[in-house]
């Protein structure tokens, strides 16, 4: 089924990211109920739906559509691709929330480097599993700022991923001959679609 509307296009939080080669991307989401995607088309800084499609899962789980199920549900999907008619391959993946950890921090200001061990500091208290298995991605929402000592922070918004979450995501979507452009969370990518473009 095709159909076209336009919306704000918004920045995502990538846990990784490349540069794009397309002007269109598929959105792609895995959950517990089926597998769902839209592809988007990029004109003048605006998003347009293209075309969208939904399946149901009834014979699998979350768990074995990354491990024993990876090549039949991977081969469903590009049925699925085939049918929605969708034009390119470039992908954006949501991570269900339950398997992200999400924190806005407050750091000392200091030069780029510093602020980057003190985010790192702030994670090993915070993640409850050792760094060198998860990937990180920040964001500094604000900079400058007093506390209420008066010293200057940077607030930082801080989200983590399992590593091992991140290549099951990465392999699959090669499986079902797609370029992950990014892993997004699910929250955010819901707040941006209600919020729109109201940084506050």
């Amino acid at each position: 089924m095709r159909h076209t509307q336009t919306y704000d296009i918004l920045k995502y939080m990538g846990l990784f990211s490349m540069k794009p080669k397309d002007k269109s991307y598929v959105g792609f989401d895995i959950g517990q109920s089926g597998i769902k995607f839209v592809e988007l088309l990029n004109e003048k800084g605006r998003a347009r739906l293209v075309t969208y499609a939904y399946s149901d899962l009834p014979d699998t789980t979350i768990d074995r559509v990354f491990d024993e199920d990876a090549e039949k549900v991977a081969t469903h999907v590009k049925e699925m691709f085939k049918q929605a008619k969708i034009t390119t391959r470039v992908a954006v993946a949501a991570l269900p929330i339950s398997s992200v950890f999400s924190s806005i921090i407050s750091v000392p200001s200091a030069n780029e480097k510093d602020i980057k061990s003190l985010i790192e500091a702030q994670a090993k208290k915070l993640i409850p599993v050792p760094l060198e298995e998860i990937t990180l991605d920040t964001k500094t929402i604000d900079q400058g700022k007093p506390d209420a000592a008066g010293l200057k922070t940077t607030r930082v918004l801080m989200t983590g991923a399992p590593k091992v979450l991140v290549n099951k995501y990465i392999a699959f979507m090669k499986k079902c001959g797609l370029e992950l452009l990014s892993l997004e969370t699910e929250t955010f990518a819901l707040v941006r679609a209600l919020i729109g473009k109201d940084r506050s």
